[in-house]
């Protein structure tokens, strides 16, 4: 997998989007599925568009699905700002979908990520909700 944050439409219905989402940065990954309601994608990138406007912006965004032993499975996204370059960064926390057959996992990662890109993926997520199909993808940066 590249570096980065991926959601992809696996299915839909009529109230409601199957979603993978995945993150990458690396050295950590993790990946989930979450039911998305109708309108919450476009909420999503609302939520993102211009981001960031300064170096102390900071932005979140949450989603969650049937988790195991009563801890919600999904992720939450927080979008901030570091140092006084306001370099920005994403942290993704990912919880596993519930499964019987295996236990609970989760994943908490950090992703050095440009301005430039999360453009992109706003475009990229609020036609994802319009079109309930495809992919919107967030490139991270590589860290050395």
């Amino acid at each position: 997998m590249n570096i980065g944050l991926e959601f992809h439409a696996i299915s839909d219905d009529a109230d409601m989007i199957d979603v993978r989402i995945s993150a990458w940065n690396g050295t950590f990954g993790g990946v989930t599925r979450v039911y998305v309601g109708n309108g919450r994608l476009e909420e999503a990138a609302a939520t993102l568009r211009g981001f960031p406007n300064s170096h102390a912006d900071t932005r979140g965004l949450t989603f969650e699905g049937p988790g195991k032993g009563g801890v919600a499975a999904g992720v939450s996204l927080r979008f901030y700002c570091s140092g006084g370059a306001a370099h920005a960064w994403l942290e993704a926390r990912i919880e596993s979908v519930y499964d019987l057959a295996s236990p609970a996992q989760s994943v908490a990662l950090s992703l050095r990520i440009e301005a430039a890109a999360i453009d992109v993926f706003v475009e990229q997520l609020h036609r994802l909700g319009i079109s309930r199909s495809g992919v919107a993808r967030l490139n991270g940066l590589v860290q050395l």
